[in-house]
């Protein structure tokens, strides 16, 4: 019974053996990876004219994102004014039934009822 957990001891002992040197491995190949990937963007960097950045998917992008700004723009301003063509005739509305609750009685815009014709 005693060779059993030796046994058992000594393959799981192994088995993280192996599993630190796959570690060590893949740590050593994404060392690598990243030094790859530093000189390409190095290698771009120098590359391009100016020094600058700036591809032509980021202007693509920048025009978009000043186009997508120009719509909501436009439906904001057309909204708007909507809001306003309402709020007016609403208040023009209440200044009609103003003047005209507020009015003397049988005077109708401001002119006096016509002759024999008078208020009951």
């Amino acid at each position: 019974m005693k060779f059993l957990p030796k046994l058992v001891l000594a393959l799981t002992a192994v088995a993280a053996c192996a599993a630190g040197a796959q570690a060590a491995m893949s740590d050593q190949t994404d060392q690598e990876r990243r030094d790859r990937n530093r000189e390409e963007a190095l290698a771009a960097y120098r590359a391009s004219s100016d020094g600058s950045t700036a591809t032509r998917s980021d202007s693509t992008l920048r025009e978009r994102a000043h186009d997508s700004a120009d719509t909501v723009r436009a439906k904001t301003h057309h909204t708007a004014q909507k809001v306003r063509g309402f709020t007016h005739r609403q208040a023009e509305k209440t200044r009609d039934f103003g003047a005209r609750h507020h009015a003397p009685r049988g005077m109708a815009n401001n002119e006096p009822p016509a002759h024999g014709e008078g208020t009951k």
